[in-house]
């Protein structure tokens, strides 16, 4: 005999959400586009310009990502840390991960026109004491639309 007010009190449950409006309408209009310009780090072994497989990995995620949208253009900036290498060293070092970044990003569809390079070695690698050895890596911006 129970059965019958269980299901009774369910369906009045379920008819009373039915009847109320949809929470959930304007929930996708909070989220962030897909398109949204972003910014991502790919890092680099000490003293090196060659893309790790899983940097690789994480690049093409990246990229492929950003080719769902209109890709206005991307600015890739290459880092070194100031713990070792002299100064002229890490800013070749920088270029040639910035180069080596922007090189793969063209690879994976990227047109090249749309693509930027600027290394700032080991500039500003040093605040007081405290040595920012993570800064091996290239920052890349993605500034996106919409697809048309």
């Amino acid at each position: 005999m129970m059965k019958p007010a269980i299901i009774g009190a369910a369906l009045s449950v379920l008819a009373a959400c039915a009847s109320q409006p949809a929470q959930d309408a304007g929930v996708a209009s909070n989220l962030a586009s897909p398109c949204q310009s972003r910014a991502v780090e790919i890092y680099f072994d000490d003293q090196q310009d060659a893309l790790s497989p899983a940097a690789d990995t994480a690049l093409r995620f990246d990229v492929a990502s950003a080719l769902t949208c209109r890709v206005v253009s991307v600015r890739v900036v290459g880092l070194a840390d100031a713990l070792t290498g002299t100064a002229e060293s890490n800013q070749a070092l920088s270029q040639r991960r910035a180069d080596r970044v922007a090189a793969r990003i063209t690879e994976l569809g990227v047109p090249a026109g749309l693509i930027t390079t600027e290394a700032l070695g080991q500039e500003d690698a040093m605040t007081g004491s405290i040595e920012r050895p993570l800064r091996r890596r290239t920052h890349i911006e993605f500034s996106l639309s919409d697809p048309a």
